[in-house]
């Protein structure tokens, strides 16, 4: 647990916890309209942020998140009133794009309104501590070539690694980052 204050909001990242999930299943599904909207087809877009699919997810990845492996982080960040305002997750493991077993981080999620207070970089920050921890010395980000999330990852610091069409994301182009956790010292 580490505090830190951020344009005048003091911002909290704790472990996740299955309370969680109905909060972070709204800021999963605001993110993607806010993020994807007008990337994807409308069809695909609204068949992904449909709110009963989320929540089934969330709870049922939270909860492997209480029994999880050591190497899986669930993060939440909150402001000073304990309102969850974004959250990061990810973990070890072989994503089948070519990268072999390594550390990832699978979602980065902030609530819309709160997007541009550094939110997200101190939960990238955070992961990158937690994968350290764990003995590691990079891990991965992949995102949607047209997401404006592209800019902020390279802006903290990540090398672009791979770039290629995602099949199953209507064959859109995915580039991949890699980040060195020194760098987050």
């Amino acid at each position: 647990l580490f505090t830190q204050e951020v344009k005048m909001i003091k911002i909290i990242v704790r472990n996740a916890v299955i309370d969680d999930a109905e909060v972070l299943t709204k800021i999963h599904s605001d993110g993607w309209n806010y993020a994807y909207r007008g990337i994807f087809s409308d069809t695909f877009l609204d068949k992904r942020i449909n709110p009963s699919v989320f929540s089934e997810q969330v709870a049922k990845r939270l909860e492997s998140i209480v029994n999880k492996k050591e190497t899986d982080i669930y993060l939440t960040a909150t402001n000073e009133n304990g309102r969850v305002i974004g959250f990061a997750d990810g973990g070890f493991g072989d994503n089948g794009f070519g990268f072999g077993p390594m550390y990832e981080l699978k979602g980065l999620y902030i609530n819309p309104d709160f997007i541009g207070f550094g939110i997200g970089k101190i939960l990238v920050t955070e992961f990158a501590h937690r994968v350290k921890a764990q003995g590691a010395d990079k891990f991965i980000i992949g995102c949607l070539s047209e997401n404006k999330s592209c800019g902020f990852y390279e802006k903290i610091g990540g090398k672009k690694i791979k770039e290629f069409k995602n099949e199953k994301l209507e064959n859109l182009s995915e580039t991949y980052y890699e980040f060195d956790v020194k760098k987050f010292d």
